[in-house]
């Protein structure tokens, strides 16, 4: 007999930036996309509740992470650490290489309504996604967990637009991230 899979609470999301690599074995990937440019190259993740993105350039690794509290990350180079809740905005700049990145978080807790048209449009919107993953309901009347990322890769800047469905909370978790790369 199989075990459904179960999304931790979104209550224990936490959005942390780092100017280093976070090592993919810290946690467990469900789906994975990459690109390179000639100045960068992206790596983005799905994890059982949230994303991670990596953004490497010559002079170092960038990374943004949404994952569970109880996620243990290392504290070297961390840039910045914060409860998901409601929505906030980060601007940072890491010196180490030329990188702006500003984003933005939202965490929205709607009418059960609501959400089940949430999640059919995120359903149909996953097809279209670069990275998506569908997970299994540890509910069998509950919708399945989704999440999907779609990335706007340029020449000088990258758009990383993730959402992830959180049925048990009716919540849904969008991010908004850019990052901006130094003229050559």
């Amino acid at each position: 007999m199989s075990v459904g899979f179960a999304r931790p609470d979104v209550s224990q999301l936490v959005f942390r930036l780092f100017d280093r690599p976070v090592h993919p074995e810290l946690f467990e990937t469900f789906a994975v996309w990459s690109a390179d440019q000639p100045e960068y190259g992206v790596e983005v993740r799905i994890t059982n509740a949230g994303h991670v993105v990596a953004v490497r350039t010559a002079e170092g690794t960038q990374t943004e992470v949404a994952l569970p509290e109880d996620v243990p990350l290392p504290s070297s180079n961390r840039r910045m650490s914060r409860a998901m809740r409601g929505s906030r905005s980060v601007d940072a700049e890491f010196v180490s290489t030329g990188v702006r990145f500003q984003g933005h978080h939202q965490v929205e807790h709607v009418d059960p309504e609501v959400y089940l048209n949430l999640h059919e449009e995120f359903l149909v919107d996953s097809g279209k996604s670069q990275v998506a993953h569908r997970f299994s309901s540890s509910n069998r009347f509950a919708p399945d967990p989704v999440s999907l990322v779609r990335i706007d890769v340029q020449r000088r800047h990258l758009l990383v637009h993730a959402f992830h469905t959180f049925p048990a909370n009716c919540a849904v978790v969008r991010t908004q991230s850019l990052f901006e790369f130094p003229e050559a």
